[in-house]
């Protein structure tokens, strides 16, 4: 699915939560991914929640999903108000 960021947050810290995280699910995880690509292992990172979870961030930015994307490579939230962007696949 599409990944997101929300140029409301600061680098590692999210904004969104309450209605927000229910339109825009975040990405949680246990721990930072290990992943094969040096480049892009070196952007990923996890950021604690306030409400207790681990966030996946790019480049310092949380990720989220947007609720709605219903298929892989929808990214029907892009723009969204102005404030919501899809991350790059490229």
């Amino acid at each position: 699915m599409t990944l997101y960021r929300y140029s409301a947050d600061q680098a590692g810290v999210s904004t969104c939560y309450g209605g927000c995280a229910v339109a825009w699910p975040p990405v949680l995880v246990d721990g930072a991914p290990s992943v094969a690509d040096p480049g892009l292992a070196a952007s990923l990172g996890v950021a604690s929640r306030d409400d207790g979870g681990q966030q996946l961030t790019y480049q310092g930015n949380p990720l989220y999903y947007y609720v709605g994307d219903s298929q892989p490579g929808q990214s029907n939230g892009d723009g969204s108000d102005g404030v919501w962007f899809a991350i790059p696949t490229n």
